[in-house]
């Protein structure tokens, strides 16, 4: 610095200071500079091996099971409260009513869960888990067998995950046999899941159906019995899905 060198000692002491300090200054300014223009804009997330899909995700049901299964290892219940009978009977039929009106639950489950509610002596329990709800309702019919209905919901939306009813189930009036397979498809609307493209099918057997979306990452299931009815979705990780694909290969 020729000019430095003709100024007094102090001041070119002071000049080349504030150009080692402008030196140093300068591309940690530019760094900040650039980071601000990353934090403030939209940097695309790459779904990682194993994610839902973006599609998936909006799906408010599917995105709640998978975020329990995944953070969580899913729901547990084993803590829940005993609840007053009369008014868990109350609640527990109206969401039963709400799944007939959705022709996801046959009228003579729903007769059948009435006699339930009128045993004597009869036990409920609720339970809360990550966004889930588990209500119950058990009792014991003359000859002492148990009789109980099962629902979970997930809170938000009020949508049935669970549907297990355990009692003789008459037959319908009409004589016609339960399709578990038409109550699957009713479940899957029922559920807001249709915008998911590419169901399976899992097989069936007499009493029963199953599907899954490997892109939701979710496996329904219904069940029919002489004594049992069961309605579900889970959240089943690819290896499981692959798993059951390969097994009906």
């Amino acid at each position: 610095m020729k000019f430095a060198r003709k100024l007094p000692g102090p001041a070119a002491a002071a000049l080349l200071a504030l150009g080692y300090l402008l030196m140093l200054l300068l591309p940690a300014g530019a760094a900040r500079l650039g980071d601000a223009k990353l934090l403030s804009g939209t940097v695309p997330r790459p779904v990682m091996e194993g994610q839902l899909s973006a599609r998936a995700q909006e799906i408010p049901l599917v995105y709640a099971l998978y975020r329990s299964r995944v953070l969580s290892g899913g729901e547990d219940f084993s803590q829940a409260g005993e609840a007053a009978t009369p008014e868990q009977a109350r609640s527990l039929s109206g969401t039963l009513g709400e799944l007939e009106d959705a022709g996801v639950l046959p009228g003579f489950c729903r007769e059948a869960a009435g006699s339930i509610f009128d045993l004597p002596g009869a036990l409920a329990y609720t339970g809360r888990e990550k966004g889930f709800v588990q209500k119950s309702y058990q009792g014991y019919d003359a000859s002492g067998n148990a009789r109980s209905v099962l629902v979970q919901q997930q809170e938000e939306t009020g949508l049935v995950t669970v549907c297990i009813l355990s009692a003789p189930l008459p037959a319908p009036d009409d004589g016609e046999k339960t399709d578990p397979e038409r109550i699957l498809k009713q479940y899957r609307a029922y559920l807001g899941l249709d915008g998911l493209t590419d169901w399976q099918k899992a097989g069936r057997g007499e009493n029963s159906a199953v599907c899954w979306s490997a892109e939701g990452q979710i496996y329904l299931y219904c069940t029919v019995e002489e004594e049992r009815f069961a309605l579900g979705a889970v959240s089943l990780p690819p290896e499981e899905l692959e798993a059951i694909a390969a097994g009906l290969a």
